[in-house]
């Protein structure tokens, strides 16, 4: 059996990430095993179809071994083809790692499906790398798209947002706010009725569902009355809006930066498509689609 190894200077997540996105480009069965990480699969380069395992290891500080084993060759292919093929999947992975992954000597941050990583395709199909950076440039223009187009949904959200990392006991944008994720949670309800019945499906089938929301409309319905209760009595409000206002004031000079803590207050998740295509869910219901 054939084997190749390297050392590479960088921590095993990102060798991971590499390994798994070189070997899926030239494999269409690439499966993971978590318990050490090792990826199966069958590769075809230069036209030759051969069965390889990669393991990524962590060593020392900030380093990782990289072992590609051969495991069964294309019919007829020599003892130097082999040896090409794993040079060309180690060579890949170094280049994924150079020009993707790194930024000089500086590693970069990124984001990947975790299930995907240490599951191959078993829990998700279609997965794709992203830089952080990457990442935030997306989530800048989209703030910058939703302000753009509807000021009011988005100050609205960002004063929500701001009052509760100041300490602010909230106000009636964030009762407004609260009460626009109460009617999507009542839409989806309305929308899973529907199913059932078009479906001809139980509601044990989606009782799950129907529990989780019943629980968020009553937290956020909670919330609602503890915002009230407290305008009533809260005294120092004129001082913390004003605060409110200047932040926001900053936010539109700062609007080409990103800022981590208002961005994961605002933003309650983000799905990203194999195309590269991210759909980013804002509090509220508000959704922006973007590109990286």
């Amino acid at each position: 059996m054939r084997e190749l190894k390297r050392t590479l200077a960088c921590l095993s997540i990102y060798a991971r990430a590499a390994a798994l996105d070189m070997v899926e480009s030239v494999s269409g069965d690439a499966t993971v095993r978590k318990e050490q990480w090792q990826l199966t699969g069958t590769v075809e380069v230069y036209g030759n179809k051969s069965r390889i395992t990669v393991e990524v290891t962590q060593t020392e500080e900030n380093c990782s071994e990289l072992r590609i084993k051969m495991l069964s060759p294309a019919p007829n292919l020599s003892t130097d083809g082999q040896n090409r093929v794993l040079l060309f999947l180690a060579d890949g992975i170094e280049q994924l790692l150079e020009n993707t992954f790194a930024q000089g000597n500086k590693e970069e941050r990124i984001w990947r499906c975790i299930n995907r990583l240490d599951n191959g395709t078993k829990y998700c199909s279609d997965s794709v790398t992203v830089l952080e950076s990457s990442l935030h440039q997306a989530i800048v223009r989209a703030l910058k798209q939703f302000d753009a187009e509807d000021e009011v949904t988005y100050l609205t959200l960002m004063k929500a947002t701001i009052g509760e990392a100041i300490g602010l006991n909230g106000g009636t944008d964030e009762i407004d706010l609260l009460q626009r994720k109460i009617d999507a949670l009542n839409k989806r309800m309305i929308s899973l009725a529907t199913e059932s019945v078009q479906n001809n499906t139980s509601f044990e089938e989606n009782e799950a569902e129907y529990k989780d929301i019943s629980e968020q409309i009553e937290q956020l319905g909670s919330r609602i009355n503890a915002i009230t209760e407290s305008l009533a009595r809260d005294n120092s409000r004129k001082d913390r809006l004003q605060r409110i206002q200047e932040i926001i004031a900053q936010r539109k000079i700062d609007s080409d930066t990103y800022d981590d803590a208002i961005v994961r207050q605002m933003i309650e998740c983000i799905e990203v498509f194999k195309d590269g295509t991210l759909l980013i869910h804002f509090g509220g219901g508000y959704e922006i689609e973007e590109h990286i």
